[in-house]
């Protein structure tokens, strides 16, 4: 690093994971900060973002290139079905026909001349378009290309990078990522950096963290009913669905644990993956409505939990919403059909 690059690093850039192991279909979004390396605050800044997946598996599933598309072949071994295909080729207007491989050792093997590939398309799409702006918007909408700027897009929009001798693929450029089942078996790693908001260079050295591998989510249990004994009064319990009649209905009480309680520190045997919203919310709703309760009363519900999942969802089907947020975070949800509630 030069004296002038050093001087020009004022940040430095804080990254923290919200758990260690990824979850196919799950939104996964590192906390990321930007300090002053000195007692000064940090300068106006942007941040950049690059999402990389490891070409090798730890497991040995090599899932990342195991779905086949469409029965279409190889371009190098005509005879084996492609398992993988190279986005930036189709950005570049290059023959989709040479965006194909079989596995991920073809891919790497022919890395060099598909990159040199990319250059003389990169070049040429640059010349009849004269927009190299527009070119690097062809490229990032790939998936497969960043953007640190415009004089080192040969260097910085490489599929292939190489970090600690280890070869990764490039995967994203977002702050969030959404590990799909071709990332199962593979770790991730998450890279940031500040950069001038005005002059694009960078005020810190580039943050790198890496995850546990990506792993499927298991299907969930289904809850083990305790049946209350020793009753002063015989009563008719039953736990599963209920339709209702003129002269019944059926009531649902369910605690959903407030996102703001499920932290690792309150609940140490269980994995981080399984506290987070995004996974628990769709279970909730799942053994909520399978009970196919008439009137249901959820707590400890987060106002924007409400209005951005549970009531368009319940809403759909075919409930009634209210939302008493004085009275501990609670909804009450009802079939307008069957029972009326008042505001009073």
């Amino acid at each position: 690093m030069g004296l002038q690059e050093s001087e020009s690093l004022t940040c430095k850039v804080n990254v923290t994971l919200p758990y260690t192991t990824p979850v196919v279909g799950l939104k996964f979004k590192p906390a990321v900060r930007v300090l002053g390396i000195t007692s000064l605050p940090a300068p106006q800044h942007n941040k950049k973002f690059s999402w990389l997946v490891s070409s090798t598996s730890s497991d040995h599933h090599f899932s990342f290139f195991d779905l086949y598309r469409e029965k279409i072949t190889c371009s190098v071994h005509h005879l084996q079905l492609a398992t993988i295909q190279c986005m930036s080729c189709v950005a570049l207007d290059m023959p989709v026909r040479e965006s194909y491989y079989c596995s991920k050792q073809c891919f790497l093997d022919l890395w060099p001349q598909h990159k040199a590939r990319h250059c003389l398309a990169a070049e040429s799409v640059s010349k009849a378009s004269n927009d190299c702006y527009s070119l690097m918007g062809r490229l990032r909408s790939s998936g497969s290309w960043t953007d640190f700027g415009i004089d080192s897009i040969f260097v910085e929009s490489e599929t292939l990078v190489e970090r600690e001798g280890k070869t990764w693929i490039k995967v994203g450029s977002s702050e969030t990522y959404v590990p799909s089942m071709d990332d199962f078996g593979f770790c991730l790693m998450f890279e940031s950096l500040a950069i001038d908001c005005s002059l694009g260079f960078p005020l810190s050295e580039i943050k790198s963290i890496m995850t546990d591998p990506v792993i499927i989510p298991p299907h969930p249990c289904p809850r083990h009913m305790i049946q209350i004994q020793h009753l002063k009064e015989p009563r008719n319990i039953v736990f599963e669905s209920q339709s209702s009649n003129a002269d019944t209905f059926s009531v649902l009480s369910y605690n959903i644990l407030s996102d703001i309680y499920a932290s690792r520190s309150a609940h140490v045997k269980c994995p981080g993956w399984a506290l987070a919203w995004e996974y628990r919310r769709k279970n909730l709703l799942l053994e909520i409505t399978g009970y196919d309760a008439d009137i249901i009363c959820l707590q400890e519900v987060q106002s924007d939990h409400l209005e951005n999942y549970f009531k368009p969802k319940l809403t759909k089907r075919g409930y009634s919403v209210t939302y008493k947020k004085k009275a501990l975070q609670v909804i009450f949800v009802w079939v307008p059909s069957i029972v009326h509630i008042s505001d009073g």
